[in-house]
């Protein structure tokens, strides 16, 4: 016949097995959902970027395109206006005829730098909105690896406190009952 006492401490050592092992699965099931967060923040981080590079080649087509628009508006108001100064005896080789065509062309400059100024500057702000939402996406990933590293740490340290608060017990059970009359048998 078995002791009961002995069952008794063999119960709690076993409980304390038991605690510990749960301890432990429970930092690495921590530490696992962190890594997984932190993978999650990276491959955000990384398609964050990749949409402000998007962004920033959308915009230069599309100026690229204005700019195209603008050459042919350019074009047809310069046949247009040799045209009219023909049509008028305004020789093309004239002053007047070179003056408005410089005055043309200087205007479609300044429309063309402004539409590339426009361009730059849309692109810089995409380009710098990306980066920086990058950047916090990976500073954050870094935070839930660290958390995850601490989960880990905190289900070893848990099981072993576990395992010496059940070795504490089933000592102290074994000196009461070895205190006892039974015990003394």
């Amino acid at each position: 016949m078995c002791n009961p006492a002995y069952m008794a401490m063999g119960v709690q050592a076993g409980g304390s097995v038991f605690t510990a092992a749960s301890n432990m699965q429970a930092g690495k099931a921590q530490a696992s959902y962190y890594n997984f967060l932190a993978e999650q923040n990276n491959r955000q981080a990384i398609d964050t970027l990749k949409a402000g590079r998007d962004e920033v080649t959308g915009i230069q087509t599309q100026a690229a395109l204005t700019q195209e628009q603008l050459d042919r508006q350019n074009s047809q108001v310069k046949g247009s206006q040799r045209a009219v100064m023909a049509a008028n005896g305004v020789y093309s080789d004239s002053v007047t005829s070179q003056d408005i065509a410089r005055d043309t062309d200087t205007a479609a400059g300044r429309d063309a730098a402004a539409i590339r100024y426009n361009a730059d500057l849309k692109s810089f702000e995409a380009s710098t909105r990306a980066t920086q939402a990058s950047q916090a996406l990976g500073d954050q990933a870094r935070g839930f690896g660290m958390a995850g590293v601490n989960g880990a740490r905190a289900g070893g340290i848990n099981a072993t406190t576990s395992i010496l608060n059940g070795a504490t017990q089933v000592a102290d059970s074994w000196y009461k009952w070895k205190t006892t009359s039974e015990g003394k048998k």
